[in-house]
């Protein structure tokens, strides 16, 4: 399936036959090639886009300059992402928020930039629901 993204697509190879796959990733890499682009791998995706140097990471830290704060507490970024390119993100997020990686039954031990974790996405909808309740009987105060 072919994912048409903003600034780029998505080969999502998930539902290929197995003996083929060999043959989407040459295909995805031809056009990388003939159209200098970028390549980067996932969950059984490959994504193209235009290879400019940008990626998660440097959109979370544009995000957290240009978001409007006023208060004199600092802000503390929570990320969770459950892929490689994810992985940008949870570095920059690591000294300062809370960098989280939500694994998936096929990802053994991946190594990975996250400090926390989350044993299956089932549990992020847990994890949001007890942080949102959290928030609201006891509010992070100024110290």
């Amino acid at each position: 399936m072919v994912e048409h993204k903003r600034f780029g697509v998505a080969v999502h190879y998930r539902n290929a036959a197995r003996d083929r796959v060999g043959e989407v990733a040459a295909a995805v890499r031809t056009a990388e090639q003939r159209h200098a682009l970028r390549v980067t791998t996932g969950r059984e995706v490959i994504e193209l886009r235009p290879d400019v140097d940008w990626d998660k990471g440097k959109t979370l830290l544009w995000v957290l300059d240009h978001l409007p704060h006023s208060g004199s507490a600092p802000l503390v970024p929570i990320y969770l992402g459950d892929d490689i390119t994810d992985e940008d993100a949870f570095d920059v997020v690591g000294p300062h928020g809370v960098p989280i990686v939500v694994r998936h039954t096929d990802d053994g031990d991946r190594a990975t930039a996250a400090l926390f974790a989350l044993d299956s996405p089932a549990r992020v909808a847990e994890f949001t629901d007890r942080l949102a309740r959290q928030l609201r009987e006891a509010p992070l105060r100024a110290t």
